[in-house]
């Protein structure tokens, strides 16, 4: 896949559309990340932040973003901390699917504090939430 630096991806636009503009934020033009194509790998800034979008590869029945601030990456081991640790990759897990190993109910029990679900009509204060926690 060839990032495509005119046409951002439509999960993108569809979130600015239903979240993002409604919510009043600010956005930067997304700029792919060539590395991350296969996830359609993008870095913008919403409202001042910086944020780092990637898409799933399975392709969901329902609609959602997570939103994870820095600190809580950190402290399951997705990012690096002082240089150590991190993952190239961490399974997102949605309270709608149906979990096959205990691994999986161990990361969709942590990562269902920062779902925004987005079947419907989304809650602007849930988002704004989720963003301003992930700014502090």
């Amino acid at each position: 896949m060839t990032p495509n630096r005119a046409h951002p991806p439509s999960d993108l636009s569809t979130a600015k559309a239903l979240v993002h503009a409604p919510c009043g934020f600010t956005w930067s033009q997304p700029e792919p990340e060539p590395e991350g194509a296969d996830y359609a790998a993008h870095t913008f800034t919403l409202d001042g932040l910086r944020v780092r979008y990637r898409e799933a590869r399975t392709t969901p029945t329902k609609a959602g973003q997570f939103v994870f601030p820095l600190e809580a990456l950190r402290a399951q081991g997705v990012v690096s901390t002082g240089g150590s640790g991190g993952k190239r990759a961490f399974r997102v897990c949605p309270p709608w699917v149906t979990t096959a190993n205990r691994q999986a109910e161990k990361a969709q029990s942590w990562q269902v504090e920062f779902l925004l679900p987005s079947h419907g009509t989304v809650d602007p204060a849930r988002a704004r939430a989720l963003y301003l926690r992930t700014a502090q």
